[in-house]
């Protein structure tokens, strides 16, 4: 009967292992694709204050040389 108790506790241990190494890899695959995105919005943003800039440039040549 103890046998039989410590090889239950040790199946235990190593299933709660084996998950936490599979939530571990989980978390890595997430973390990548959390950073991927980071990336391509920080990329987004740069384009849109360029042209933001370049419509605002647009606007100023506008008034300096639009028609009265």
């Amino acid at each position: 009967m103890l046998v039989i108790k410590i090889f239950t506790e040790r199946k235990k241990v190593f299933r709660e292992r084996r998950r936490s190494g599979k939530i571990r890899a989980k978390r890595m695959v997430v973390k990548e694709i959390e950073d991927g995105l980071v990336e391509e919005i920080e990329k987004l943003g740069w384009w849109f204050e360029q042209d933001i800039d370049d419509e605002g440039e647009k606007n100023e040549e506008d008034e300096d040389g639009g028609e009265v």
